[in-house]
């Protein structure tokens, strides 16, 4: 049976829309690639309605990587699919505990937890799901490998365990979101899309999620420091995420089939915290080179 409100072609055309963004045209040189000499990372923006691709350093974006929070997309998903959570403004409680992160320290809903990357809520909400439906989802959602390992791991496999994602899964993945046609009811598709929005302008909505893999305490969710906080990503690749689409405002909430939209995903190989504010920097910046945000915003 299709998930609610999807259409057998709805369904057929997320199977073309993956196919095409995993396996994509010749992709070309995006603009201001330049800004970043000296970085291990990679930028790949796909233009749906012009069938375009550009990339800075393509090699890399068909490497997989831990999602880390980026993940938080899917979990959102699979969270209202299964009535883990009822919709965005369902509040969980503050456990008490004071974490690193401030805005981690307060009753948390699904958007504020989305916004803030609340490590504990969504945490929390994955042990709702359970093992065996998230591995379930994640395998029908097409998710990266789908390896969300063993039962014990549901509420920390994205941060530190085996699922890996790359760059060109991730555009596949959120551009199955923006089309709606995920193997999921229309609902959790249109509110997962609106708790995304990060900014807007003229004509214009940018929904995005960063993702950083750091030494996250598998069981209060908090970020861990120290000289020994990064043992328990077990060696995995430091890697700093931010994905997203931008869509135009007269074509629905997530920008629907639009000739103006673009979807993209950025990455980079973390040297330090130092680098956490450069995921964005530097994907608006390459976006607005390549035409896809005006200069400014």
């Amino acid at each position: 049976m299709l998930p609610s409100g999807q259409t057998a072609a709805a369904q057929t055309e997320s199977i073309t829309v993956a196919n095409e963004a995993t396996a994509p045209a010749p992709i070309a040189q995006a603009k201001g690639c330049e800004l970043l000499a000296g970085l291990d990372a990679t930028f790949l923006m796909y233009r749906p309605g012009r069938g375009e691709w550009r990339a800075c350093n393509p090699e890399r974006a068909g490497q997989r990587f831990l999602p880390a929070s980026t993940f938080k997309i899917a979990n959102a998903l699979i969270g209202l699919e299964t009535g883990a959570v009822a919709d965005e403004r369902q509040v969980t409680k503050w456990d008490g505990r004071t974490r690193a992160v401030p805005a981690w320290n307060q009753d948390t809903d699904l958007a504020g937890g989305m916004y803030n990357s609340t490590v504990w809520f969504y945490q929390a909400m994955a042990r709702r799901i359970g093992a065996a439906k998230m591995r379930e989802w994640v395998g029908k959602l097409g998710y990266g490998n789908g390896d969300i390992g063993p039962d014990a791991d549901i509420a920390h496999f994205w941060l530190d365990g085996d699922l890996r994602i790359s760059a060109r899964e991730e555009v596949a993945f959120v551009d199955r979101l923006r089309r709606r046609t995920l193997p999921l009811s229309l609902r959790s598709q249109d509110i997962v899309a609106r708790i995304l929005e990060r900014d807007r302008g003229e004509g214009w909505v940018l929904r995005a999620k960063p993702g950083a893999v750091l030494p996250i305490d598998p069981d209060t969710g908090d970020l861990l420091q120290g000289p020994d906080a990064g043992a328990i990503l077990h060696g995995a690749e430091p890697v700093g995420w931010w994905i997203g689409w931008i869509g135009r405002v007269d074509t629905g909430v997530g920008g629907g089939h639009g000739d103006g939209d673009t979807v993209f995903a950025f990455n980079m190989t973390l040297r330090g915290n130092g680098d956490l504010p450069l995921r964005e920097r530097l994907a608006r910046q390459l976006l607005v080179a390549n035409g896809a945000l005006p200069a400014g915003d």
